[in-house]
């Protein structure tokens, strides 16, 4: 793991760094997409495939249905602009793909068209042919796997040069090849990636203090996005702080902006758009800074710590890399609180449809850099901090493996007749949880459905999926053998654990699940009210009671926070909740309902009846604060008509769980830090 790069190592890194391209470039491809899922990647691929055929820059969304007949969700969307609203890069990135895709898409289709009714093909039992927007399309997000295998390889070789050992630099570069937001948008067309490739550039030759290179990675940056205009106050201050003379760096930052803003305004100028804003003059930087946050970070939709652990683990070392190297965490820190601000208060902060927090895509490579020092440091650290850091990324691996095999957007059906179709309500909705819903069909990727889509074709996929695979692990070996790193090495990774870290660990896992388990055994199912076997309530509902009626459930709801809630319900019409008495929906549940003003902190009563044959519908709403984000309600706030003890003491437990987590991580962080003081010291003595 402590392996150093020295000047002497210069041609084993640069080995080094060409199997690793190779080797993730081999991964992405076969773990590819190859299909377009939202209208950004429709304007991307549009203007590439513009470019490859016609040699223009206009927007191109060929279809193969009449308007109004598309019944997948592949259909490209109308567009009334000439030209792509989002940056050309991606689409010049793309287009060579489409070119050399030209033959194989003009054999297919000459072949056999795409039917106009999929459904029927899908009702016979057979997967939808192949047509050549397919081959078009898949070839064009190939170009996404490229980019980000070159993402990483920049990452790995600035990791060398700044003095960190090849193998923790290899370590933290896998970290972030597939245990961040990169593997699962390596198969797409969006234009986080191509950014993610110029911030990368531009943070390592800043702190490389390469100027000539700085200049050419931040004008390619401001030329995919303008907005990271913003980093430049950051990248001046670390100038002024790091280097002396400064001059020669604040040229090479000016020469680079000047130069990326300066193709930006050329493109908006070209198109007919305002030349600062371009197409993004409706839109605002409207969402408060801390709902913004806290759905970034914590949210159930988009939440970085559920859909990138070891990338949240990395944000949470920010400051001890700022300690440890404040030369490199200066940068990352400016860096990060800049985006994570810019991104909080951004109006679509979520980024829409999309797996996980997608416009925080360009900062992965960032978050991965404390990382680095920690695995250069790694056999300082207790067998425990060892452990729980494996652990955290292999969580976050499997995560990014599910991001991978699993549609982006196949959550869409579960929950569009709550949110109405408007994506922006979305994101606190457990179904676009990190695990999703259910999907059918198995894994989205572009082998599994050409396997299906021809069968004609499946020695040549087999072929194809071995040359991969065979490839990948052969430049991962070679790789690793370059850069020191043995099987008997890797024993590092999980060391032997002393008894006294080993119930350190064990006391801190079951502390962060104490809170939990006591909540669910407060609220635990056998208390709740026996129902017959032709009632079905959600799980939230099942504290609610019959009353002497035997027509209406009751029960209580407590509101946690003073102010202004707003109700919604999902599914078929026929359930009617009341809230102190009052009906909270009219004739349409599934709008809605009823804006609760100035409801106070504590319990009110709440019923429900329904006319659909025992089924009651699972009540969401909208707290205060978080008026365009429906929830469902936390089982935890609703109790049976008494509100018995256990149930109160579930709510107070479920306010302080936080505290508790906080205070767990805290104590067990500073216990591990004190024996790796306790453990130097032991080491100088001898």
């Amino acid at each position: 793991m402590q392996t150093q790069a020295t000047p002497t190592d210069t041609p084993r890194v640069g080995r080094a760094s060409i199997s690793l391209f190779v080797a993730l470039a081999s991964m992405y491809l076969l773990t590819a997409r190859g299909r377009i899922t939202s209208i950004d990647e429709w304007h991307v691929y549009g203007t590439a495939e513009s470019l490859a055929e016609r040699r223009s820059w206009e927007l191109r969304l060929p279809t193969d249905e009449p308007a109004g007949e598309a019944i997948d969700d592949e259909a490209p969307p109308k567009s009334e602009r000439r030209y792509s609203r989002y940056s050309v890069v991606p689409s010049l990135l793309s287009a060579p793909f489409c070119k050399v895709a030209e033959p194989l898409a003009d054999w297919v289709g000459s072949r056999q068209s795409r039917p106009r009714r999929v459904q029927r093909e899908i009702d016979a039992g057979r997967a939808p042919p192949l047509s050549s927007r397919d081959v078009l399309q898949a070839a064009a997000t190939l170009s996404s796997a490229f980019v980000t295998a070159a993402t990483a390889t920049i990452l790995f070789v600035g990791l060398c040069r700044l003095s960190i050992g090849c193998g923790a630099a290899l370590a933290a570069t896998l970290v972030f090849a597939i245990g961040t937001l990169a593997w699962p948008y390596s198969g797409s067309l969006y234009v986080q990636p191509v950014a993610a490739l110029g911030l990368v550039g531009v943070v390592v030759s800043v702190a490389l203090a390469a100027d000539a290179w700085t200049a050419l990675a931040l004008a390619f940056l401001l030329a995919v996005r303008l907005e990271f205009v913003v980093l430049l106050p950051v990248l001046a201050l670390h100038v002024w702080r790091f280097r002396r003379p400064i001059g020669a760096g604040i040229a090479a930052l000016a020469v680079g902006a000047a130069a990326g803003v300066s193709l930006n305004l050329l493109v908006n100028f070209c198109r007919g758009d305002p030349l600062l804003l371009g197409d993004y003059g409706g839109e605002a930087f409207s969402t408060p800074f801390w709902i913004g946050l806290h759905g970034l970070l914590f949210s159930s939709g988009k939440g970085l710590v559920w859909f990138a652990p070891a990338a949240a683990l990395g944000l949470a070392l920010v400051p001890w890399l700022v300690r440890v190297d404040p030369r490199v965490g200066f940068l990352a820190a400016g860096t990060s609180a800049t985006m994570l601000v810019m991104v909080a208060c951004w109006w679509t902060w979520h980024g829409g449809w999309s797996w996980g927090p997608r416009l925080l895509v360009p900062l992965m490579p960032v978050l991965v850099l404390p990382l680095a020092w920690v695995f250069d440091r790694y056999t300082q650290f207790s067998g425990g901090l060892r452990i729980a850091l494996v652990a955290v990324v292999a969580v976050s691996v499997v995560v990014q493996l599910w991001g991978v095999m699993t549609d982006p957007v196949g959550d869409r059906g579960a929950i569009w007749p709550l949110i109405g179709g408007n994506e922006n309500e979305s994101i606190y909705v457990p179904q676009v949880g990190p695990w999703g819903v259910e999907s059918s069909g198995g894994p989205d990727i572009l082998w599994c459905r050409l396997w299906h889509a021809e069968p004609s074709w499946r020695s040549t996929v087999l072929a194809i999926v071995a040359v991969f695979a065979l490839v990948c692990c052969v430049c991962l070996w070679v790789t690793a053998r370059d850069v020191g790193v043995t099987p008997s090495s890797l024993r590092v990774l999980l060391p032997s654990i002393r008894p006294a870290e080993l119930f350190a660990l064990a006391t801190c896992l079951v502390a962060l699940a104490a809170p939990e388990v006591v909540i669910r055994l407060l609220l635990a199912d056998s208390a709740d009210h026996s129902q017959d076997s032709a009632t079905q309530l959600p799980p939230q509902l099942r504290r609610l009671q019959p009353d002497r009626t035997g027509v209406r459930l009751t029960g209580k709801l407590y509101i946690p926070i003073k102010g202004d809630y707003s109700f919604y319900q999902q599914g078929p019409p026929g359930t009617q909740f009341y809230l102190n008495g009052r009906p909270i929906f009219g004739r349409s549940p599934a709008e809605l309902g009823i804006a609760l003003s100035h409801l106070d902190v504590g319990f009110h009563s709440l019923g429900a009846e329904t006319r659909a044959a025992g089924r009651y519908n699972t009540l969401y709403w909208t707290t205060p604060g978080n008026a365009h984000y429906k929830e469902p309600i936390p089982r935890v706030y609703l109790a049976s008509p008494a509100a018995t003890w256990a149930e109160r003491a579930a709510i107070e437990l479920a306010h302080w769980k936080w505290l508790v987590w906080t205070v767990t991580v805290v104590v067990f962080l500073c216990l591990g830090t004190r024996q790796n003081v306790d453990q130097e010291s032991t080491d100088k003595r001898k």
